[in-house]
Formats: structure tokens, sequence, C-alpha cells
């Protein structure tokens, strides 16, 4: 009874306490009022962090699996299953219930829901909103189908995904993600703020008790201290802040793939880098052991099965100083990679150790590149060499007839001139490359080009007839006239070489109106090119290895520079073939169209 008359006495008439109440009141209606002000902010907010991680896992399966060239329709058949196989695999959980995927003609190429496959709208905001590069996300209920009733209110998210980083977007992704789990986080949110208004109330009531009990001048001197040390912690955190800002930029800045592990072996950090290397979100690894994340998808990740033993040991010798490996590949593409283990050693606290993961898939490749260019160029230089200082000894050192000497300065010159040719050919391969090959666009008559091709080259084959199929009509095309005549007199020389039983050498040319450029091709009746051939026939250094093309010469950089001189002048060059039935190169270069302005492409001026 004494206590309870101490603690009610001084409120009895005192007006200061009562203040004190009256505050505390006031604190509890202004805290209910915040409540209902912060309610929307809190729930964008919630919508934000549900979405985040769905765009992450979304984002990254469309860059590693999709291509630009698979965005103007519905995908099918093996295609659409492996990215279903993805999506299903890693995004679609008890949070994500259903994934679409939106070309930029609004058109749904992917869904979870196959019905909707192929949908097209166009009157829809969101969609064009994430176009331009907006999130969006909004409360809904779906109707797609029967299964929706089960989601109740979903929160559907667009975002916008761009398959190169750094690139505008290339697509807009569309998940459905059911409401129900975060409605409740809300109301707990609310019931935490009001139980914080009224202990705010409570504890002001309290405190503004003992300061009357305790005097102003110890308030003072406290809050004084206070504020003192709040300052300094302020400054301590800012300063802290800033550095792990400016480290954090830097490690999500790099090209290079960084990966930090604890003391027993588990992912602790990794920058966006490594996501894009291994096709890894955070989600999938973060706080696992690093030999169980590899081992589990050894099979998948490395050309080598050896290689996650490897990266193991290399991180357990780190320690000792960094160390070096080379790995190759093989999932989300292939790509060779320089792996460097390290030791992160830290003052006071457990060391760490990081791995860096380089990406030398170019390097490598040049390396090749620049083993078969010195493979092929010795080889292919040093036979007609051969032949030159072989004729030119026999000329030096006897005097033949003058029907013999004319035969062998006849081998000489066509060996120096087949020389010249190799020459050439590599010193256009490293122009190609180098990007300073430049072409001069003029109005060129193609009917010109294929007369003067045809004058040339028919007189070197009696097996082969060179037909011409260009009618009056044919618009002139925008080219460079030296580059193209090069570029017929490669299709027409390879077409005739194989074709060793003769036969047609087709020229023919049609105007593609609807494209505003000019299709010319070149036919023949030979051997054919298969299909596995295909794929690299543009490639340097790349030539048909059938028992019919024994004999055949050839460095294998004709077509590629073929491909590159057509690009050049803003064409395109494919091919139809059959073996054993022959095949048909074509070119499609820009066409002079009456009243319509001509395209100039960088780098390249258009005269005539």
């Amino acid at each position: 009874m004494t206590t309870y008359r101490a603690v009610l006495q001084p409120l009895r008439g005192n007006l200061f306490l009562r203040s004190a109440l009256l505050a505390a009141a006031v604190i509890i209606v202004v805290g209910a009022g915040i409540l209902y002000a912060i309610r929307f902010p809190i729930e964008e907010r919630i919508r934000w962090e549900a979405t985040d991680d769905a765009s992450i896992k979304v984002q990254s399966l469309a860059r590693n699996l999709l291509d630009p060239h698979m965005l103007s329709g519905p995908l099918s058949g093996q295609e659409y299953e492996r990215v279903d196989q993805a999506v299903r695999a890693y995004v679609l959980t008890d949070r994500v219930r259903r994934v679409k995927i939106w070309n930029p003609e609004l058109e749904v190429i992917y869904s979870s829901l196959p019905s909707q496959m192929g949908s097209v709208v166009s009157d829809n905001d969101e969609l064009h909103e994430a176009l331009e590069g907006k999130t969006i996300y909004e409360l809904g209920t779906p109707k797609e189908s029967p299964d929706d009733l089960e989601f109740g209110a979903v929160i559907e998210a667009y975002f916008p995904v761009s398959l190169q980083p750094g690139a505008p977007p290339d697509i807009v992704a569309e998940v459905y993600i059911p409401y129900a789990p975060y409605a409740a986080i809300v109301a707990s949110i609310q019931r935490i703020v009001l139980v914080a208004a009224a202990l705010a109330g409570l504890i002001v009531c309290l405190a503004l008790y003992f300061a009357y009990r305790t005097g102003w001048k110890a308030i003072n001197r406290e809050k004084n201290i206070a504020s003192q040390r709040s300052a300094e912690m302020d400054k301590l955190y800012r300063i802290v802040a800033t550095e792990r800002g400016t480290l954090a930029a830097i490690q999500e800045s790099m090209v290079e793939g960084l990966l930090v592990l604890d003391r027993c072996g588990k992912v602790a950090y990794h920058n966006q880098a490594l996501e894009q290397l291994i096709g890894l979100s955070d989600g999938q690894i973060i706080g696992l052991p690093l030999r169980q994340v590899l081992e589990g998808r050894s099979q998948l990740f490395f050309e080598d099965n050896k290689t996650c033993d490897a990266l193991l040991e290399a991180l357990q010798k780190c320690p000792g100083g960094p160390l070096t490996i080379e790995v190759v590949m093989i999932s989300p593409r292939h790509r060779v990679l320089s792996a460097t283990a390290f030791p992160i050693p830290r003052d006071g606290q457990e060391p760490m150790s990081g791995l860096l993961l380089r990406d030398i898939t170019e390097e490598r490749e040049a390396e090749q590149r620049r083993d078969a260019f010195v493979s092929v160029a010795s080889h292919e230089l040093r036979t007609p060499m051969t032949a030159i200082v072989g004729f030119a000894e026999l000329l030096r050192d006897r005097d033949p007839a003058p029907e013999v000497r004319r035969e062998w300065l006849h081998y000489v010159v066509r060996e120096g001139q087949r020389l010249t040719a190799i020459v050439e050919d590599m010193l256009n391969v490293s122009r190609i490359q180098s990007g300073k090959l430049t072409v001069d666009l003029a109005r060129v008559d193609i009917r010109d080009i294929f007369r003067t091709v045809a004058g040339a080259l028919q007189p070197t084959t009696a097996n082969h007839r060179i037909v011409i199929e260009a009618p009056q009509s044919i618009p002139p095309v925008i080219a460079d006239k030296d580059k193209l005549m090069q570029v017929i007199i490669n299709l027409v020389s390879n077409a005739i070489k194989y074709s060793p039983n003769g036969g047609d050498v087709i020229l023919n040319a049609t105007s593609n109106s609807e494209r505003a450029e000019l299709v010319l091709s070149v036919a023949d009746q030979g051997i054919g090119i298969a299909p596995e051939d295909r794929a690299r026939l543009f490639s340097t250094f790349t030539r048909i290895r059938r028992p019919e093309t024994e004999g055949i010469r050839g460095t294998g950089l004709g077509l590629y520079i073929v491909k590159g001189l057509v690009e050049l002048m803003l064409g395109r060059i494919w091919l139809d073939s059959e073996v054993h039935k022959g095949s048909t190169f074509y070119v499609a270069l820009p066409a002079i169209i009456p009243a319509q302005p001509v395209a100039r492409a960088s780098g390249a001026t258009v005269t005539g």
C-alpha cells in the first residue's frame, strides 16, 4: 500500500505529470495515424521485395537461354521445353506461381500456362511501360484458368529484361506472386506499430516521471553526453557506409566473377559477374558449402569431372599464396576460365578465402586462330615457294631448250600468282578482323559484273557452262564494284572447283522489292555440302574434308573473306545445299528503289 501511494501521490494535482499523461495519449493517437500513413509505402516495399528475387532469376535464365532470334514468336519444341524446364526448376515456387515472357510486339513467347502461348495484346499500359525500362507491380485477381481461383489476390509484376547487360530491354517478364503471405506481414506490421505507439506512450510517461524525480540537470547532462556519442556514431556510420558502398560498387562492376568463402568453406558472398558465369543466384548458393555446390553440378558445369577436385584443392592450398588453374565450363555456355584461389586474412578474425574467375575464352580462341593461321600459312606458302625455287634453280644451273624454258617459266609465273593470291587472302583476313577494310559504295549494274566474271572464268574450264539469268529490269545495287567482283569470282571459282563432273554454273539475280534488295545467287551441280559442315563454312581455314575434295587446292579463307565483304556492303549471305546434288550461295544487297533514300553505312561512302 505504501508503494502504491508513493506512485500515485505525485499524480494528484500535479500539472506536470498530468501533462505527461496527455502527451502519452497524443503519442498513441499520432502512432495510429502514422500507421495508416505508412501502410501504403510498406505495401509498396513488400511488393517490390516479393518480385525482386523472381526478377533476378528470370533475367538470369533469359540471358542464358534466350537469343535475339528466338523473340520473333512463341517458343516451340526443344526451345520451349528447355526454357520451361529451367523456369520450373529455378523460378516457380510457392511464392511464384506463374511466369510469362512477352516480346516487344506484346506477344507471349513463353508461359508456364501453355494455353497462354501466342496471346497478343495491344493496349496494355503495364507492358508498354516495362518495355521502356520500368518495373510495374499491382494487386489483382487472375482469371486466366480455373486454377487461378485458389490463388486469390496476387501481385502481378511486369519487369524489363535485357539479354545483354547494359542494353535496352528486349523482353518483358510477368510473374504472379500470391499476396496472402504478404497480407499477413502487413497485418503484423500494423500490430507492431500500434504496440510500439502504446509502448512509446508508456515510456514517455515513465521517462517524464523519473525525470521529474531525479531533476532536469541530470537529464540534460546525460542528453549532452548521448548527443556527443550519437554524433560520433553517425560520423563513424557514414564513414563505414561510404567505404562499404565503394567496395560494393567495385565488386559489382568487376567483369571477373568473385566468390568469397568463410573458414568452413561455405559461400559468404559473390558478385553479379559470378552469377552470369555459372548461372546460379544468391538463393541457390549463399550459405552452402562450395563442395556441395560444385559436386552437385560438376557434370553440368565442367568439361572435365576432375575440375571440381582441382578447384577445391587450390582453395585448400591458397593460404600459402595465390594459386591459378585453368578450367573449361560447358554450362551455361562453353567458355575457358582462369580460376585464382587466394587467401583473405582478417585482423583478429578468422581468415577467409576467395576465388576469382576470369573469362579467357577469347584469348584462347585467339591463340588457336593464331596457331591455325601460322600452320596453314606455312603449309600453303611452302608449296608454291618450293616450286618457284626449284624451277629457278633449274633455270640457273641448266640451259634448257626454249620450249622447256618457257614451260618452266610458266610454272614459276603460275606458282607466283598462287603465292600472291594466298598472301592477298591473308592480308584481307587481317584487314577484316582489324576493321581496317573499307568499301566505296556506288550504284553497280549486276549484269556487267556477271558478264565480266563469266568472260574471265569460262575459258578456265571445259566441263562447265556459266549461265547468266539476269533480266533487263533488274535494278542496280549499292555495292563496291571491285569487292562485289571479288565476291562473285570467289563463288563461281568454288562452284567450278567443287563440281569435278562439270555441269552448269548459274548466275541469277532476283529483285526483292519488299526488302528493297537484290538477291544474287551462284548455283552449281557439284558435290554439295553436308549439314554438319555448314555451321563452320564461313570461318577461317575451313575446308570440306571428303574423298571427293582430295587434290582440290585452297586455304579455307575464301568464304570467310566473302562473308566479310558482303557484310561490309550491308548485305547478307547464306546457302542451300544437298550432298551430291549441288549448292546454291545467295547474296542479298541493298537495291536502288526509286523515290526512296539510300541508307548510308558507318565507315562507308556512297558515290555515283
